[in-house]
C-alpha cells in the first residue's frame, strides 16, 4: 500500500505558481510564508513534518532563481531536516523524494565537502523512493537529477539519466508538472550529450508547457537557447 500524508492542495498550487512564474516574487514568498505557518500547526507529526519541509522546498527554489544561494541552502537544509523527521514517523517514497531533492540542491550550492559527505545519500533517498513507489514520478525525477549533476567518477551518467527520464515520461498518470520537469531535464541531458535536436526539441515542448518559468530560462541559457 501507497502511503501518503494528508492532503494539502494548496502546497501542491503554490509549487505550480511557483514555477509558472506568473506572480511577482513578494507575492509568492508571502503566500508560502503563510502556508508554512499554516503547516506548522497540523497535529500528526509526520503530516506536520512532509509539508513543512515541501514548503521550504519552495521557499528554497524561489531563491535560487534570485540568486540569494546562501538563504536558499538555510530553507534546503531546513527541507532536510523535515524529511529526515518524517522518515523517524514513517517510511514512504516520497519522503525519500523529498530527502533527495533537498540533498540534491544542497550539493549544487554547498560546493565538494557537502558533496563528498552526502553525495551518495542524496542518489540511495532517490532510490529508495523508487523502491517504495515506482510509479513515484518525481522520485524518477530526483533520481534522474542526480545521474545528471554527478561527475562521472562519481557515478554520474547521463545516458542513465536519459532513460529514467523517458520512462517517467512515457507514463499516463504525469501531470502537467511533471512532464514539464521531464521536458527541462531532458533539453539538457540532450544538450550534454551532443544531441543538439533533442535538446532543442525538449525545450520547446518545456516551453509550450511553461513559458514564464525562471527555471526554464535557466535551462535555456544553460543550453545556449535563451
Amino acid at each position: 500500500m501507497t502511503i501518503k500524508p494528508a492532503s494539502f492542495h494548496e502546497v501542491d498550487v503554490a509549487e505550480e505558481l511557483l514555477v509558472r512564474n506568473e506572480r511577482g516574487f513578494s507575492s509568492l514568498n508571502s503566500q508560502l510564508v503563510d502556508l508554512r505557518s499554516r503547516a506548522a500547526g497540523i497535529v500528526h507529526r509526520m503530516d506536520r513534518s512532509y509539508w513543512l519541509g515541501r514548503i521550504e522546498m519552495l521557499l528554497g527554489m524561489q531563491q535560487t532563481f534570485v540568486s540569494h544561494d546562501r538563504t536558499a541552502a538555510s530553507h534546503f537544509l531546513a527541507a532536510r531536516h523535515y524529511a529526515l523527521d518524517t522518515l523517524e514517523q514513517q517510511e514512504f517514497s516520497d519522503a525519500w523524494r523529498l530527502l533527495s531533492d533537498a540533498m540534491g540542491q544542497l550539493l549544487l550550492i554547498r560546493g565538494p565537502v557537502f558533496q563528498f559527505l552526502y553525495g551518495m545519500k542524496a542518489r540511495d533517498a532517490a532510490l529508495r523512493a523508487l523502491d517504495l513507489d515506482f510509479g513515484n514520478i518525481r522520485a524518477h525525477i530526483a533520481a534522474a537529477g542526480w545521474y545528471l549533476n554527478a561527475p562521472s567518477f562519481a557515478g554520474g551518467d547521463t545516458g542513465h539519466a536519459v532513460d529514467i527520464l523517458e520512462q517517467a515520461g512515457g507514463t499516463d498518470n504525469i501531470t502537467k508538472l511533471e512532464q514539464f520537469l521531464v521536458c527541462c531535464l531532458l533539453a539538457y541531458a540532450y544538450y550534454e550529450s551532443d544531441a543538439t535536436d533533442y535538446s532543442v526539441e525538449f525545450y520547446k515542448r518545456a516551453l509550450n508547457l511553461y513559458p514564464k518559468s525562471a527555471w526554464l530560462k535557466s535551462i535555456g541559457r544553460s543550453i545556449e537557447l535563451a
